[in-house]
C-alpha cells in the first residue's frame, strides 16, 4: 500500500498547483508604496514580486460618504490586501502591520487618533476645544473671601490636555 500512497500524494500536489495557477489568488501579501487620503487609497507592490496594484482601498466599501472605519497605513509597511469578486481591480486592505492613523466616523461623531494625539469630535465641537473654554471660563472667578483660582495652574493643565487630545 505504501507506493500508492506516495502516487496518490504526487498526484494530489501536482492538481493543487495545476488549480493554484488557474485560480486568481484572493489574498495577498504587499508594501504599501503610497497613500492617498482625499480617497482612502494605497498603492502597494505584492511581496512576490508581482505587477503593482493602485488605488487600493482602505475600506472595503467605498461609496459616496465618508462614514465607517478607516486605517492609514503607513507607507513602507506591509498590508494584506483581498480581492473583490476575482477583479484584480477591484480590491481593499484587509491587515495591517503598522498604521499611522485611524478615523472612525458615525455620522457627525468622529473619533480619530495618531502620533500627534486622539481627537474626539460632534459636529463642529471637538473635546480638546470644550476643556479649553471650561478652563477659560473657570480663570474668570474671583473669589472675594478665600483663595482665588489659581490662573497660572489651569493654564497648565490646558497646556497638559493639548499634549493627548488634538482638535
Amino acid at each position: 500500500m505504501g507506493p500508492g500512497k506516495d502516487i496518490q500524494e504526487e498526484m494530489d500536489l501536482a492538481f493543487r498547483k495545476k488549480l493554484e495557477r488557474l485560480l486568481p489568488k484572493q489574498t495577498i501579501v504587499a508594501k504599501v508604496l503610497e497613500v492617498n487620503r482625499g480617497d482612502f487609497t494605497c498603492d502597494v507592490e505584492p511581496a512576490d514580486g508581482g505587477a503593482n496594484y493602485h488605488d487600493v482601498r482602505l475600506q472595503s466599501v467605498i461609496d459616496d460618504n465618508d462614514q465607517g472605519v478607516v486605517h492609514i497605513p503607513k507607507i513602507g509597511t506591509y498590508v494584506t490586501i483581498s480581492i473583490i469578486g476575482n477583479d484584480d481591480n477591484n480590491c481593499y486592505v484587509s491587515q495591517f502591520s503598522e498604521i499611522e492613523e485611524f478615523i472612525y466616523k458615525i455620522d457627525d461623531f468622529e473619533f480619530s487618533g495618531n502620533n500627534d494625539g486622539i481627537r474626539i469630535k460632534k459636529g463642529s465641537d471637538s473635546l480638546l476645544n470644550v476643556i479649553e473654554d471650561m478652563i477659560d471660563e473657570l480663570n474668570k472667578i474671583i473669589v472675594i473671601y478665600g483663595t482665588s483660582i489659581n490662573v497660572g495652574a489651569m493654564n497648565a493643565i490646558k497646556q497638559r490636555f493639548g499634549n493627548p487630545l488634538k482638535e
